[in-house]
């Protein structure tokens, strides 16, 4: 919401052309002034009662005074009045009258005015007119600001003290003097000039700027307001008594305070200049937190607290019984103040107290009890803002939001407020405080509750254990949630969600074997519909099938023979990717020279506009930068490519490209997340990248992947297929095969624990029927979410935490899992390693470092430009499970294959007090040997020097394992192959050598006829064997 505006009420018979109009229209839509029988007579004059009234229901003023006045009956303006006098805004003339029915004359106008907005009086201002020493002395002050504020104008150089006001001008007045006034709930946003005026409770102000004064009146007792990202160059003047006022992020000149039992919580990223507590602000709490500053406080009221570990340079103190809890804050006490302590001390004369300590919230400690008190909860979140809060003062989402999500989850790398929107944690935007409903939804997303469609969610909250039966907010009132609800609620959120963890069935044993057998990442079906869509053509396992969609039953149907396509001409040394046409003609090609494997020296496409025409050079690769172009086919009358690549943007984009011109037009860009390229799309066990329509070979989807893989739907028919898609079967969803009448489709399912089910979709009447499932029982497979932490050096690292069926994520075994590539990725669902380890009991860790695909070419190029950063971001994600309380600090292990291999020995050396075991499938174990071997007395290619050490350089020496061996002392699994043209042999036998002369003699399985990777089911499951024996003795 942005500045407030009115909208314009049906205009009064005699205003329609009058000067005035618009103010009028305005504040009678606020109800601030009213008519008389559709007339607003604005040239009548006003009296003094009418002013009270005005003044009355703009503040929304509620405290009156007792009736002491003579001229003051019981009639319709006499609760206006006597709430002015309470208010201090209209006093008698010292006779017990008030003179209610006298017409307000201008200078009284001026005074009522001024006190009702806290506007203080000034020096000059009325020498400027001719009658200026007519003005009242009592009235002089504030006229003068009324002239210089331009609220007040005189006529032809006099003010007329004495003059009447008619009703026109005094809402002109009061409309050139608040110029916003906040009388609803919301987020108000952008800037604001003048006197800002708000009138209402639950109010944000976010990424505003106030020019003038912000006054919160007294109608707005018992309010919260929060203030974000704000500057406020005026003055804060608080009217309302038991508000609550949480400042986060913002410049504030001066809080000025005039009620009682007033907080005040400056949170971290604030500065505010001064603070006065006036002499009615008892009780009042000042709270400066942990990175907020205040350079002086004046406290001249009594019983008022001011704490925190913010910095606060001075406190003047002229009340009685206050205390200062801060720290390395000059206190100085004026005569008569008694009762003062400071840290529990009582104060007598001037100090400055003790020093500052910083602290911050271990989420490692036990978490509290179910059904435990509130303000005991409320200690679990004392370093959030949240946890700051009155313990009765209402929520925004964002406060929410910033305590639950770290607490919960495991993504704390990331603004909650996105990862809330990424995850769907949140429905819509909430502006305002949160009422119950509002945040048991994400409460039961981030605990990965089902929450069927119009549920009741406080059934359901109740059947978890995250609210009981006898709880105040399971009233049918969907009620506002207080900052002690919300934490409790929060606590038995994860207390419930870690119940049902460990209340599952341990792991049975699992034939890791069909982890290559039955994963969407090895063994796609290829699925392929006849032209008219009745015969659906599969394999499994490489025996094909066949069935007639209608019923399901076999079909004697085979696909049409097709004729063998053209393919480019590669010579020795060359790879070659070939592009076709949507007629089948090949239209480009990848050539990729290598004289051996990871040699690579050149790379480039090739392009020609029909078979009958010359090939041209159309794109050249930066081979020392990380970068991908894959055409993934051609617009629909084959003019234009369909591209993917990170050339152009810091992430994957998909584009149309001009191959005449390279002319490009964006088709899809996600601003957080590449576009899935094929090694990604592989990973993710997504087979099918892009479905296309058959019939046309129009691109109908994409995929993008940032914890988990999105379905991206670039035609209207597709995406309204999905939509009933997720509707009859739930998310997680692709389509890898469509008809070409669009009757039918297949859909592959794929999550953390599915490692890929086909389902026939019928399209037209919303059923579907299982074709295949993996072979691998969903109840032996633990549960994997993603994790994500801020650097050392402020960067967010990304990757997957794998949790052994039957277990809570505390104090567990953990083995760190360090992928290969290095530029490779982890996802959702877990890989044969992780999987191995978890179904053993153990935690795994999947680190997705620097060099990793997916997170943008700034993530992949940080770490080749700094290639120790990839090693920091593995060592600093176990200290970040540790600090959380969900490894085992004993018992932590590291393995990987190929880079990750290496990492495995690399951290094993590095950090000798940290791993308790290392495995190393296929690792390097020395960078100089391994270039040299790789480049045999030529040149070192570009492509070796983006992701791994030139050979002979200091920092081959220093990113080796070999320079640490002396300090590898833990047990050590080294697996290495006979034919691997990766990492050459020679690497881990010298690994073999060097440990085994240090005294540590490891455990070695040799696969004398394998690549770089087991590809054999025999070597497969001696790897797998190997690894479980020794996960399993080194645990005991």
């Amino acid at each position: 919401m942005v500045i407030p505006t009115y909208a314009a009420s049906e205009s009064y018979s005699d205003t329609d052309k009058h000067w005035a109009r618009a103010a009028i229209d305005k504040w009678s839509n606020y109800e601030i002034v009213n008519g008389y029988n559709g007339n607003f007579r604005p040239d009548d004059s006003l009296t003094r009662a009418e002013m009270a009234a005005v003044i009355s229901r703009l503040l929304g003023l509620g405290e009156q005074a007792d009736n002491q006045f003579s001229d003051l009956g019981n009639t319709w303006y006499t609760e206006a009045v006597l709430k002015c006098v309470a208010s201090g805004i209209i006093r008698g003339d010292g006779n017990h009258q008030i003179r209610p029915e006298d017409t307000i004359t201008r200078e009284e106008a001026a005074v009522m005015l001024g006190k009702a907005l806290g506007i203080a009086e000034a020096a000059d201002g009325s020498e400027l007119f001719k009658d200026g020493n007519s003005i009242s002395s009592w009235a002089r002050g504030y006229v003068n600001a009324m002239v210089r504020g331009k609220i007040l104008k005189g006529y032809d150089g006099f003010f007329y003290p004495a003059g009447n006001m008619n009703r026109a001008a005094v809402v002109t007045v009061l409309d050139n003097a608040v110029t916003t006034y906040i009388n609803k709930p919301g987020t108000y946003t952008g800037k604001m000039d003048g006197i800002v005026l708000i009138t209402s409770n639950d109010v944000i102000l976010n990424q505003a700027t106030v020019t003038g004064n912000l006054i919160v009146a007294q109608g707005a007792k018992g309010a919260s307001l929060y203030i974000k990202d704000t500057k406020v160059q005026g003055t804060i003047q608080i009217n309302a008594a038991a508000s609550e006022f949480l400042f986060e992020d913002s410049e504030i000149q001066v809080i000025a305070a005039a009620a009682g039992n007033i907080s005040i919580l400056a949170d971290a990223g604030t500065k505010v200049k001064e603070i006065i507590l006036k002499t009615h602000a008892q009780g009042n709490i000042v709270n400066v937190a942990y990175g907020a500053s205040v350079n002086r406080i004046e406290s001249n009221a009594d019983g008022v607290v001011i704490k925190g570990q913010g910095s606060v340079s001075t406190v003047e103190v002229n009340g009685n019984n206050t205390a200062v809890d801060t720290s390395g804050t000059k206190l100085t006490l004026q005569t008569g103040s008694t009762g003062v302590t400071s840290k529990g001390k009582k104060v007598i004369g001037d100090l400055t107290t003790g020093s500052t300590v910083s602290g911050g919230r271990n989420r490692s400690s036990s978490p509290a009890e179910d059904n435990t008190d509130d303000l005991t909860a409320m200690k679990e979140f004392h370093n959030t803002l949240l946890g700051k809060q009155q313990p009765d003062s209402y929520v925004v989402m964002e406060t929410f939001l910033k305590a639950a999500i770290p607490y919960i989850t495991f993504e704390q790398g990331e603004d909650p407020g996105y990862i809330a929107q990424k995850q769907g944690y949140i429905k819509e935007e909430i502006n305002g405080f949160v009422c119950r409903d509002d945040i048991l939804y994400p409460l039961m997303r981030m605990t990965y509750i089902d929450i069927p469609k119009n549920a009741d969610l406080v059934k359901i909250a109740q059947d978890y254990g995250i609210i009981s039966e006898n709880d105040k907010i399971t009233m049918q009132e969907n009620i506002k949630i207080t900052a002690a609800t919300a934490c409790k609620l929060i606590i038995n959120a994860r207390n419930s969600w870690y119940k049902r963890l460990e209340a599952e069935e341990p792991a049975q044993e699992l034939n890791l074997l069909y982890y290559y057998l039955s994963n969407a990442t090895y063994s796609y079906p290829g699925f392929l519909f006849s032209e008219d869509g009745k015969v659906l053509w599969y394999s499994v396992m490489g025996e094909p099938k066949a069935i007639n969609v209608s019923d399901l039953t076999p079909s004697a149907q085979v696909p049409a023979s097709t004729t063998p396509q053209e393919e480019y001409p590669s010579k020795e040394g060359e790879s070659v990717v070939n592009y076709y046409d949507n007629a089948g003609v090949l239209r480009a090609a990848c050539i990729e020279i290598a004289k051996r494997r990871n040699y690579v020296t050149d790379k480039y496409i090739l392009y020609r506009e029909s078979a009958d025409k010359p090939w041209k050079r159309i794109i050249e690769f930066d081979l020392s930068l990380t970068r991908d172009y894959e055409i993934v086919g051609f617009t629909v009358d084959n003019k234009k490519m369909i591209v993917k690549t990170n050339f152009y943007d810091n992430y994957v984009t998909l584009y149309e490209v001009d191959p005449e011109t390279m002319a490009k037009e964006i088709i899809y860009q996600n601003p957080r997340a590449d576009v899935a390229d094929e090694l990604v799309a592989i990973l993710a066990g997504i087979p099918v990248f892009g479905l296309k329509n058959p019939a046309t070979g129009e691109l109908l989807t994409a995929i993008y992947v940032d914890d988990k893989a999105h379905l991206v739907c670039l035609n209207d028919d597709i995406l309204a297929i999905m939509a009933y898609v997720q509707e009859d079967l739930g998310e997680n969803q692709f389509p890898v095969a469509i008809s070409p009448d669009f009757g039918y489709a297949v859909l592959l399912h794929r999550d953390d624990r599915d490692y890929g089910s086909y389902q026939l979709y019928d399209i037209k009447n919303r059923t579907s029927t299982l074709l295949l499932s993996s072979e691998i029982p969903k109840r032996d497979v633990g549960h994997t979410y993603p994790f994500s932490f801020k650097t050392s050096d402020g960067q967010t690292v990304f990757g997957y935490l794998t949790l052994p069926p039957g277990k809570s994520p505390q104090n567990l075994p953990l083995i760190v899992n360090t992928h290969g590539g290095p530029q490779a990725r982890y996802i959702w669902t877990p890989n044969e390693y992780a999987l191995l380890a978890s179904n053993l009991g153990i935690a795994v860790l999947s680190v997705d470092f620097r060099f990793s695909l997916g997170y943008g070419n700034e993530y992949t190029d940080a770490a080749s430009k700094n290639m120790f950063l990839a090693q920091q971001d593995v060592f600093e994600s176990v200290e970040w499970a540790k600090h959380n309380g969900i490894a085992d600090p004993e018992w932590i292990g590291i393995m990987g294959h190929s880079y990750g291999g290496y990492t495995a020995f690399y951290q094993a050396a590095v950090h000798p007090d940290t791993y308790k075991a290392a495995i190393s499938l296929m690792g390097v174990w020395d960078w100089t040997d391994l270039g040299d071997e790789l480049i045999g007395g030529e040149p070192v290619p570009d492509y070796h020097k983006c992701s791994a050490p030139e050979p002979h350089t200091e920092l081959a020496q220093a990113l080796s394992p070999s320079s640490y061996v002396d300090k590898l002392k833990c047990p050590v699994l080294i697996i290495y192959s006979g034919k691997d043209d990766a990492v050459y042999p020679s690497q881990n036998i010298r690994a073999i050598k060097d440990l085994t002369q240090a005294g540590n003699i490891p455990e070695v399985l040799y696969l004398p006829n394998i690549g770089h990777t087991p590809d054999t089911a025999e070597s497969i499951i001696k790897v797998f064997e190997t690894i479980k024996n020794f996960l399993t003795t080194q645990r005991i």
